[in-house]
């Protein structure tokens, strides 16, 4: 299983505007955007340990294509949010990856709707 960065029950950042890091490329330096982007999400209901029920479905994303994609492509360590869901008293966790721009274009594009 890949390693993710537990950021608790804190709510993502919607409308953030992306981060400008420095890449190298062939020994010249230069500017890229990097996102924050929401690559899978789903919802689990009330339960004791929600943090160890959400290993199997997370652990399946990883195994299918798109996930196989994002943990090859993504900039840092995926990070997830795990926030309440209010309507039927369960849990929502969000799996958030850092990606590049030209990236983020192709994900949308290729898994956007299976990504989800």
């Amino acid at each position: 299983m890949a390693s993710y960065n537990n950021t608790g029950s804190l709510p993502l950042e919607l409308g953030k505007f992306p981060q400008v890091v420095l890449e190298w490329c062939q020994g010249e330096q230069h500017a890229v955007r990097v996102r924050d982007v929401v690559v899978y999400e789903f919802s689990m209901g009330d339960v004791e340990d929600p943090d160890l029920y959400a290993v199997h479905p997370i652990l399946d994303w990883e195994h299918s294509k798109p996930g196989q994609w994002i943990l090859a492509t993504a900039v840092e360590t995926l990070f997830w949010h795990r926030v309440h869901n209010i309507v039927d008293f369960g849990y929502r966790y969000q799996i958030v990856a850092r990606l590049r721009e030209p990236d983020e274009v192709f994900w949308r594009l290729k898994f956007g709707i299976e990504g989800k």
